[in-house]
């Protein structure tokens, strides 16, 4: 049997621990059931993909890897487009504004939703002690209406993947671990989320996150899976 472990950087480290000790595997956030104004006719705006992979060497240091993170963006890109052709509303790709102020709003804009998503992901395992889990409403705020005016879409979606497998050593040395001390050496996880937004607003009226051990964005089939796990509970 192949060992494989994932390990992801920073905040998401202390978010997917959490998420994968509360036995949760993926848990979703629905503001709406179905879309107000109907399917037929619905633009939603695709913002590019957030994905990093990397490679976990021996001490358990990580390294981003260029080849293996593009093979995931054009995986996820595939899988993505793939949920949304059997749906009435279209799939908009997100082209970046060639004016400067608009391009660093765009920018801001991305940055304020990895933040958020997190956020969000933290409030699903440990609910404010006076709110619910569901109860929080979740807003990027008015500035959305940049990515509204550029593209014309009715909703922005946004997706966010880390991924990362061990090197040769870092199998050695959670091996050895095991045997010869009787501790466990960090596993491995995947972990990711993903928003739509409704851009009138800035409402994030739906969310998604999913973090586990298994999985590989390397792959088209492996990551078309973990695609139908992120899309799950969409709204119709």
């Amino acid at each position: 049997m192949k060992l494989k472990s994932k390990l992801v950087r920073g905040v998401a480290v202390t978010c997917a621990a959490a998420l994968v000790l509360s036995g949760c595997v993926t848990t979703h956030i629905r503001n709406i059931d179905k879309f107000p104004q109907g399917t037929e006719g619905l633009k939603i705006l695709f913002m590019p993909i957030d994905v990093e992979l990397s490679e976990v060497g021996a001490s358990g240091i990580q390294e981003p890897k260029a080849e293996w993170t593009e093979k995931a963006r054009k995986n996820l890109i595939s899988g993505i487009k793939q949920v949304f052709s059997d749906k009435q509303s279209r799939l908009v790709s997100y082209a970046e504004p060639t004016n400067d102020q608009s391009a660093k709003t765009h920018t801001q804009l991305i940055k304020l939703h990895y933040q958020v998503g997190f956020e969000m992901m933290n409030q699903m395992v440990q609910p404010l002690p006076t709110k619910g889990k569901d109860q929080l409403k979740w807003t990027l705020g008015p500035q959305v209406q940049k990515l509204r005016e550029a593209s014309n879409a009715d909703y922005a979606l946004f997706v966010v993947m880390r991924d990362s497998y061990a090197s040769a050593g870092r199998v050695a040395a959670i091996a050895v671990a095991a045997i010869v001390f009787g501790v466990g050496l960090p596993g491995g996880i995947q972990v990711g989320f993903a928003s739509l937004v409704d851009l009138k607003t800035g409402e994030v009226v739906w969310f998604n996150r999913v973090a586990r051990g298994d999985g590989d964005l390397r792959t088209p089939d492996e990551a078309k899976e973990t695609i139908k796990v992120l899309m799950k509970e969409l709204p119709s």
